[in-house]
């Protein structure tokens, strides 16, 4: 892979407001989807049995089971996102070091 010229450079910093705001919009949806999991666990949580029991119905309930994917789509998002952003870093830090390298010469 050639290293990074200015063309690459604004190109990520064009993507950055995209990919950063994908991931704050999948670090809201992880920090709802854990939140509604909590929701959808008390929900089918019945009023009798053992401690132990009522956890074991609650957690097969059709509302948790989606509430627990959709979780799982939340961070699957997420980590994308993150990683996107670490992409970009990476060439914007390449190409930084490509310029002070220049600079040296």
């Amino acid at each position: 892979m050639p290293l990074p010229d200015d063309n690459d450079v604004e190109k990520v910093i064009e993507r950055c407001k995209d990919v950063n705001l994908r991931y704050a919009q999948a670090k809201s949806k992880v920090t709802t989807a854990k939140e509604y999991l909590k929701i959808a666990r008390y929900k089918g949580l019945p009023r009798e049995g053992t401690a132990l029991e009522r956890e074991a119905i609650a957690h097969q309930t059709p509302e948790y089971l989606k509430a627990v994917e959709d979780l799982g789509d939340a961070v699957f998002e997420e980590t994308l996102a993150f990683y996107d952003r670490r992409a970009d870093d990476m060439i914007f830090d390449a190409w930084r070091t490509t310029c002070a390298n220049e600079r040296k010469i």
